[in-house]
């Protein structure tokens, strides 16, 4: 293990180094192994580190009996990146959050109501605003 991987959290030490001392076998003749993997970069806010998780999935495929078999890799690196920080939220924090989904789902209920008035003054024949 690096030094690097040993300052990051525990939970994210195996992240960058997920396929090391694994082995992929066939059971078949004519079988290869195709290995999918994304690249993310981590950014541990804690320590002011950059890291670079990678997640795996590996299939087996048919290959013709002319070719030779060969494994294949196919990496792509994430468009987005992680941010990994610990931190408490602050109370006045906590009450705006729930103050502003109470406004929000006030202001929701209001304009139900509104557009229901204004349809049923429609379906009776009168005017709506």
């Amino acid at each position: 293990m690096s030094p690097k991987q040993r300052s990051l959290p525990s939970g994210y030490r195996q992240g960058g180094s997920s396929l090391d001392g694994k082995s992929f076998l066939t059971t078949a003749f004519h079988q290869a192994p195709h290995h999918y993997i994304q690249v993310v970069s981590t950014w541990f806010e804690q320590k002011s580190i950059r890291s670079y998780q990678i997640t795996h999935q590996h299939r087996i495929g048919t290959v013709s009996r002319q070719s030779i078999p060969q494994a294949k890799f196919s990496y792509a690196l994430s468009p987005v990146e992680v941010h990994v920080g610990q931190g408490e939220k602050k109370w006045y924090e906590f009450l705006t959050s729930v103050l502003a989904i109470v406004g929000g789902a006030f202001t929701v209920m209001g304009l139900l109501q509104g557009t229901a008035q204004n349809v049923k003054k429609i379906v009776k024949g009168g005017k709506a605003l």
